[in-house]
């Protein structure tokens, strides 16, 4: 069964009509996820995609025990992948002025995300 992104412009289902909702350097980590979740036997429809706390989280319903294990296991991964330029394991959660992002150092300087 397919993984299904029917976005609801009157946003009573889900919220995909806004697109995902984090920066490019998780666009592949969220494809790899949707391609793992397309495999399964189950239909599961894709209700909401965004970054929060500097992790990605994925909103989803139908979803059997495997594939909430798979979406976990991205949304843990996504702590090590930079959310601007995708650069992988070298990247850690930053902080500043209350925002809490997932960033390699080069990035971190860019947006002023050095440790506080």
């Amino acid at each position: 069964m397919p993984l299904i992104n029917n976005p609801d412009p009157t946003l009573q289902n889900n919220l995909m009509a806004f697109g995902r909702e984090h920066d490019s350097g998780w666009n592949k980590l969220a494809n790899e996820l949707f391609e793992e979740l397309d495999k399964l036997p189950e239909e599961i429809h894709l209700l909401q995609v965004k970054e929060k706390y500097g992790s990605l989280h994925v909103y989803v319903s139908g979803a059997s025990e495997k594939a909430q294990d798979t979406i976990d296991w991205y949304e843990e991964l996504s702590r090590h992948v930079c959310e601007r330029c995708g650069e992988f394991y070298t990247s850690k959660e930053r902080i500043s002025h209350g925002w809490v992002k997932t960033l390699c150092l080069k990035c971190a300087e860019k947006l002023d995300y050095l440790d506080e």
